[in-house]
């Protein structure tokens, strides 16, 4: 999300923005509660990065390599 406000209707957006980030903190809570671990990734930092974020792949840690398939 930017960090400048539209400046028509700013009073609009404002609130949106307000009940979003209120939204989206009851919701990570919720998953909290119920044992989640969360991960917030901002469309930007995907942009920025040109693929996945340092940040994702830390979090996931390192792939490991699959067995080979019985056959």
């Amino acid at each position: 999300m930017g960090s400048r406000l539209p400046k028509s209707n700013t009073e609009f957006w404002r609130d949106k923005r307000a009940k979003n980030q209120a939204r989206d903190q009851r919701q990570l809570a919720a998953l909290d509660f119920l044992g989640w671990e969360s991960l917030v990734v901002w469309e930007c930092d995907i942009k920025a990065s040109q693929g996945v974020p340092a940040s994702v792949r830390e979090y996931l840690g390192e792939p490991t390599k699959a067995p080979p398939s019985a056959g």
